[in-house]
């Protein structure tokens, strides 16, 4: 497809350019979300087993 292509309204142009931004920033929103995790590891709790009352 040519940039100069009549047939390609303006709006789908701007459309596709707004979801490649958006799927752009989710993308370095995972990478940040997954690497601070991978920095912090789960730690276990200790669980009080209580007698039934």
């Amino acid at each position: 497809m040519n940039a100069d292509d009549p047939k390609v309204k303006p709006s789908a142009k701007t459309l596709w350019l707004g979801v490649g931004v958006l799927f752009v920033l989710m993308a370095i929103a995972w990478t940040i979300l997954l690497t601070l995790a991978s920095r912090n590891p789960v730690e276990s709790v200790p669980v009080e087993h209580r007698s039934n009352p």
